[in-house]
This record gives C-alpha cells, structure tokens and sequence, in this order.
C-alpha cells in the first residue's frame, strides 16, 4: 500500500506514505501536514484508492471487519441475555424465600397468638 495514490471526498489526490495495524496515512497533494484515517473504516466513505486491485482489497478487509463487528454484538446480545436470564431467576429465588419466610412468620405469630389466648 506504500506511496499508493488514493482520492478523498474533500482533501483531493493523494499517497500512502505510512500503514500501521488499522491506520493509513497520506498525504495529499497541495497539503502540508499528513492525514490519519482508519483502515478499513475510511474507505466505506471518504478514501478510494486509484488501484482497482487495492481498492478490492479494502472493500473486502472492509466487509470482514463488519462481519468481525457483527458476530462480536452477536456475542455481546448473547451474554447478556444469558447474565439477564440468571439475575431474573435469582430475582425469583430470593421472593420465593422472602414469601417463605414472611408465611412462615405469620404461622408463628398464629401459634404465639393462640397459645396467650
């Protein structure tokens, strides 16, 4: 990807003079100072490169991304509803002992009751 030229929606023509795990810089022509932007991220909106080739290849490291993204929340909604699922039935144990305990209570008072009588 190095000194590949690219085309952004607003800053013009330009090169990669630098790739690092998720970022692309480049400079673009007329510019002084070098632009950051996500890889692939930026290349669903802002940056297209000039190379048929390359740009296949972001277009696809693109759409894994997604998919990695989307299984990840897919994960996260299932956890969740596993942790909810737990802290409703232990919302359901503790009532059942507090109904216990309060009916418990009640026949106790009953019994204490009737023997004062």
């Amino acid at each position: 990807m190095l000194n590949e030229a690219v085309v952004h929606r607003t800053y013009g023509n330009g090169n990669v003079i630098r790739t690092r795990e998720g970022h692309i810089t480049v400079m673009f022509q007329g510019m002084e100072e070098e632009k950051t932007f996500q890889y692939p991220e930026a290349f669903e909106t802002y940056l297209q490169f000039t190379s048929s080739r390359l740009q296949a290849q972001a277009e696809d490291d693109l759409e894994q991304l997604k998919l990695r993204k989307n299984q990840e929340q897919e994960q996260k909604q299932k956890l969740y509803e596993l942790r909810e699922a737990e802290r409703k039935k232990e919302q359901r144990e503790l009532l059942r002992r507090r109904r216990k305990a309060a009916k418990e209570r009640q026949e106790r008072e009953k019994r204490q009751g009737g023997m004062t009588a």
